[in-house]
């Protein structure tokens, strides 16, 4: 869905990136829900360096509320929010068997915003 198109951020600084464009996604949905989406493993890092940075957040094990929140793969199916960041593509395909279908329902929970940061090369299905 979402009303732009995706922001598609290539960088070597996964986390520094992923704290600056949850801090700019919150900024412009002002009342909505942001989620940053990687694999179950990479979920610690990233709420590390987004306490690091300074950016308010929540974690998510069934489901989330209003601001940033880091949320594992594993959980994201079914939810809706208004923006989405989607960590490192590459890994969440390789992170389990179904990991294409995974992937698939990480970049399709946006309503309003979706951004992808990677340092890896992008699956084909995204190219």
């Amino acid at each position: 869905e979402g009303d732009t198109d995706p922001h598609i951020i290539f960088t070597p600084d996964l986390c520094q990136v992923v704290a600056e464009e949850a801090r700019r996604l919150s900024a412009e949905l002002a009342s909505g829900s942001v989620a940053v989406v990687a694999t179950d493993d990479r979920c610690d890092e990233i709420s590390a360096a987004l306490h690091h940075a300074g950016v308010q957040h929540g974690r998510a094990a069934a489901g989330l509320g209003r601001g940033i929140t880091v949320v594992p793969v594993s959980v994201v199916k079914g939810l809706e929010l208004d923006g989405v960041i989607v960590v490192e593509p590459a890994d969440i395909v390789e992170s389990n068997d179904r990991g294409l279908r995974s992937l698939f329902v990480a970049l399709t929970r946006s309503t309003q915003r979706l951004s992808v940061v990677h340092l890896r090369p992008l699956p084909a299905s995204m190219a």
